[in-house]
């Protein structure tokens, strides 16, 4: 769970830092596309490194975007592994011994753990060593073949334990371990984002963070939907590979043309695989999840970004999942049950669409 936005919009100049703020949101790797008539606020906050881009519309607009960006700064300062004084520092720092938590904290570890067991591992919440040699956040190189292997005993989300006992809330890793929630906690912030909109009474919202998505409420007027561009995976081109419509849920992308860095002439991207302890890639570019559930989109998108193309496409085949995957020869891979969605306008230039189911 960020190009070029496009708007079916009668904007006035009023509405332009509205626009802006979207543009902003094309780093997430999706885009939007709105037709709309209500008082609006739009802007752009920093959050878990990456930015987050809302645009909404509500009676006191900038006090929802007020309460939905808190939600956010909640979770962060819960989550963050690089910050000492988060509670996932210090479950890490504790490994080995029950450290209590909060009750979101708790929630999001056992997310963690029962989509780690869904996907057969291929999200592991407990790759934290691993990213931590490879220097993702910090200082990216490639990481010796033994750091590797010496980091990879400590993978494995079987080790990790949770107990609730009289309201309090306990994590534990196995010795050595260590969490990096990284490709679930977004999805988690936007599920507590999209109570905070729901709580306020938004009419709508379109909220962008770090791949994610969020569409809030059936579209400006109620009825007319959302139009959400689906990011061409090419470094430095932001048009969208192509356009869909959707009512609402949520649109999490992974892939490996927005974080990476370049060593020997040779991409490395930050998704981890968990079984090898390197970076994840291949002929799968990117990989698009849409569903009612943000931490579940975020997941499986990364998770089916590391198992590969053929698996992601027997998964698209047999409806595991509705979703989108793109290739490096240009072959932009729907769910049958996305078919009708596919706005007009068509592909980019060069990309053709494939049916599969």
């Amino acid at each position: 769970m960020a190009g070029k936005v496009f708007f079916r919009l009668r904007i006035s100049w009023k509405k332009l830092a509205a626009a802006a703020a979207v543009v902003l949101a094309a780093a997430a790797g999706t885009m939007i596309c709105l037709r709309y008539r209500a008082k609006t606020f739009a802007t752009v906050r920093f959050h878990m490194d990456t930015f987050i881009s809302y645009y909404v519309g509500s009676v006191l607009p900038e006090r929802t975007v007020d309460a939905m960006d808190k939600a956010v700064e909640d979770c962060e300062d819960l989550f963050d592994r690089f910050s000492a004084d988060s509670e996932i520092s210090r479950v890490n720092a504790n490994a080995g011994t029950m450290t209590e938590v909060s009750e979101e904290t708790y929630l999001l570890v056992e997310d963690a753990i029962k989509l780690a067991a869904e996907t057969g591992g291929y999200f592991d919440p407990t790759v934290g060593k691993i990213s931590d040699i490879w220097g993702f956040g910090i200082d990216p190189h490639v990481p010796e073949k033994e750091e590797i292997a010496a980091a990879l005993q400590y993978v494995g989300f079987g080790r990790v334990m949770l107990e609730e006992k009289n309201g309090q809330y306990y994590v534990c890793v196995g010795e050595g371990q260590s969490l990096d929630l990284g490709g679930i906690a977004k999805g988690y912030a936007l599920r507590k984002v999209r109570e905070a909109a729901e709580k306020a009474g938004c009419r709508f919202a379109v909220v962008s963070f770090g791949g994610n998505v969020l569409l809030v409420g059936a579209g400006h007027d109620g009825n007319d939907g959302f139009s959400v561009g689906i990011r061409t995976p090419e470094e430095n081109i932001t048009d969208p590979a192509l356009i869909i419509s959707l009512e609402g849920g949520v649109v999490s992308t992974s892939g490996g043309y927005e974080r990476f860095f370049m060593e020997d002439g040779v991409r490395y991207c930050h998704i981890i695989d968990p079984f090898t302890g390197n970076c994840a890639g291949g002929d799968l570019l990117s990989v698009s999840v849409i569903c009612d559930d943000p931490v579940r989109a975020d997941c499986l998108s990364t998770a089916y970004f590391v198992k590969g193309l053929d698996s992601t496409l027997d998964a698209l085949a047999s409806g595991e999942f509705s979703g989108i995957a793109i290739d490096s020869d240009k072959v932009i891979y729907i769910s049958e049950d996305l078919a009708g969605s596919v706005a007009p306008e068509g592909t980019a230039d060069g990309y053709r669409i494939e049916v599969v189911g």
